[in-house]
This record gives C-alpha cells, structure tokens and sequence, in this order.
C-alpha cells in the first residue's frame, strides 16, 4: 500500500474551495441586495450615464451584471434606465441635457415646451457657451447656436424630466431669442410667440422688453409689441 504524500499546496485548494462553496449563497445575497439599491438609484434619476455609477458608490461589476441580466438597458452611447421605462413627453430635451450638461434648451424647442407655438420642431435648439465643443448625439438631432457670458446666464429655468436637470430659456426670453433669430427660425414664429406670449399672459410686457433689451431686438419688436392690443 503507497504512503499518502502531504501536500500543503493541496490542502489549501481544498479548504478553500470549500469556503467559497459555504459563502457562495451569502456573497449571491450581498450582491442581489446592491443589485436592488443600484436599480432604486436608477429608477428615481430615470436616465443614467455609465459615469454616474462609480458617483453612486457602486462597482463596474454590478454595472456589467445588471446588463447582462437585462435589469439594465441602455438606450444610446453611455446612456441607460431600466426596462420598460415609462418616460415622459420631454423624453428627448432630457436626452439631449444628460449628453451636454450646460447646454440650455431654447429657440424652437423652448418654445414648444412653453406652449407658445404648434409646431413640432424635428431637432432640438440648444445653446452652448461660445468656446465649447459641438458634442453630437446618435439619440437625438441637436442644432446649436452658440452664446456669449451675458447672454448665457439670463433668463434660464430649470426643469427636471426624467430625473434630469434640464435648462430652458423662460418665456420672456424665448420670445426675445426668437427675434434674434428669426433669419434661423422664421420671423412668423417669433411674431406667433409674442402674440401668444402676451394675450395669454405667460409673461409680461416688461420681461419681454427686458430680454429684448438684452438681445438688443427691442427696436425690431417695438412695432410688433404695439400692434398687440
């Protein structure tokens, strides 16, 4: 009968598998119950990026085996929510501002969200500050313009959709950025917003003369100001 050969390397493998076959079910429950609070994390800010995971506090590895459990799904390059997501009309502007963060939603677009025209743009108007990278989105079709500090900063809301700050012009600046560019958007929807504007009083005469001071249109919008009874 051949003597048995003690083999240190052979005892540990054993002993440690074993470990890992009594701890499996308890590191499985660990891992489910992150799971769970990753998943509550996602649902309440509705849109994430694949940075926003390490600012939660949770691992790359929960990230990937959400995803590959289909409990993650991603809905464009770095983006992602959970399956079935119920989203909401503003969907897209959210989008576009989890993709560029100071970016701010204005022209045809705000005027949209504020109820000031029909019309349904194709593309979302965002403006960016005047140095800063044009970033394109394959989720959604941005069209940019580009502003200066003073102008950047004046007259801009925030919204949140999706659990997503969005930043909107307000109405009253809106209107007045509408006749800035009315060689870019049309001179009928700037005129169709003032009116709007005014005779459902979404804001005053003043505010609107406020931010056509600011844009320097004031002189362009004086006879169409005055024409509105």
């Amino acid at each position: 009968m051949s003597g048995f050969i003690y083999n240190p390397r052979h005892i540990v493998a054993c002993y440690f598998h074993d470990y890992l076959s009594r701890n499996t079910r308890g590191l499985e429950r660990i891992v489910d119950t992150k799971s769970e609070k990753l998943l509550r994390q996602i649902q309440k800010r509705g849109i994430v990026r694949s940075r926003d995971f390490a600012e939660l506090g949770f691992s790359t590895y929960l990230f990937q085996r959400l995803l590959r459990d289909g409990r993650l799904e991603k809905v464009g390059r770095g983006l992602y929510h959970v399956p079935d997501y119920q989203a909401s009309s503003e969907y897209s502007l959210a989008i576009a501002a989890k993709k560029i963060p100071n970016g701010v939603i204005c022209l045809l677009s705000a005027l949209r969200y504020h109820q000031l025209t029909m019309a349904n743009p194709p593309e979302i108007w965002m403006a960016i500050p005047e140095k800063s990278r044009a970033i394109r989105s394959q989720e959604v079709t941005i069209r940019f313009v580009r502003w200066s500090a003073p102008l950047f900063f004046s007259g801009i809301q925030i919204h949140h959709f999706e659990g997503v700050p969005v930043k909107i012009t307000s109405p009253a600046r809106t209107v007045a950025d509408c006749f800035k560019y009315r060689n870019k958007i049309g001179l009928d929807f700037a005129i169709e917003a003032l009116r709007d504007a005014i005779n459902h009083k979404v804001c005053t005469r003043q505010e609107i003369h406020t931010f056509a001071k600011l844009c320097r249109v004031q002189t362009v919008m004086r006879p169409y100001m005055e024409s509105i009874s």
